[in-house]
């Protein structure tokens, strides 16, 4: 932070970094997996039987983990911020 004063005035210039290294910090899971990015239905019976069955399973199997890949099973990534403030 940078702060220069003249009198009663100030400017305050500062840079803010929240999540430095981008870490993919975990705030929920599946319960039955325990992993944030698969909930244990493709490797069932019933959801092989149901790949078996599309024109395309690697497009079935490819779009279903992109849908249970929730980004709110995450904290926010790296993000910088820049501020600026006048005090009169």
């Amino acid at each position: 932070m940078f702060n220069l004063k003249k009198g009663n005035r100030s400017i305050e210039v500062y840079v803010q970094i929240l999540n430095v290294f981008n870490t993919q910090n975990i705030t929920s899971v599946y319960a039955f997996t325990g992993s944030p990015s698969d909930d244990g239905f493709l490797s069932s019976s019933a959801a092989q039987a149901q790949i078996s069955q599309q024109a395309s399973s690697q497009a079935y199997v490819d779009l279903y983990n992109r849908s249970v890949n929730s980004p709110f099973n995450y904290a926010l990534p790296r993000q910088i911020r820049l501020g600026i403030g006048y005090n009169f």
